[in-house]
């Protein structure tokens, strides 16, 4: 038994992190400097979650005007701002050890969209924001740990 649990944690170590269905894999390696992160505009691409995930269609969101929804960029400053949908968006963030980050809540305009996708609302969306925990940054994908509202562990993944 013991040998069982010693093969399975070094298994375990061997496999790394692996999310959402291999987008952000062990075969790159993390980067650990928030710098990297900051300054580019990231798009959301997937929320992945125990049961699955949901994919965005970023084609069909091209096709309807929304192609630039649902995007976030961190300044050098302590800023975020993006593009939810249809509103622009921005608040503050801080980053810590063990690359915790914690986001402010976001102040948003105030225009309301008629072709709002049905993958995700604004305001879903921006209280995944504000529950973001961690951020991990492998290769040029970006994922930020979240809760749902019923505290269920969330990965949004950005390109």
């Amino acid at each position: 038994m013991k040998r069982f649990i010693i093969i399975t944690a070094i298994a375990a170590l061997c496999v790394g992190t692996v999310y959402a269905r291999g987008v952000l894999q062990d075969d790159k390696r993390a980067v650990l400097d928030f710098t990297a992160v900051q300054d580019k505009s990231w798009t959301l691409v997937e929320i992945a979650h125990e049961s699955g995930s949901i994919l965005l269609d970023r084609n069909a969101y091209q096709a309807t005007n929304h192609g630039d929804i649902f995007t976030i960029q961190f300044s050098k400053d302590g800023q975020f701002s993006g593009k939810a949908s249809p509103n622009h968006y921005r608040g503050t963030y801080t980053f810590g050890v063990h690359q915790s980050l914690s986001l402010g809540q976001a102040a948003a305009t105030l225009m309301m969209d008629l072709n709002a996708p049905s993958e995700l609302s604004e305001s879903t969306y921006f209280a995944y924001l504000s529950s973001v925990q961690r951020w991990e940054l492998i290769g040029s994908t970006l994922g930020l740990e979240t809760r749902d509202a019923e505290g269920n562990a969330l990965l949004l993944i950005f390109n």
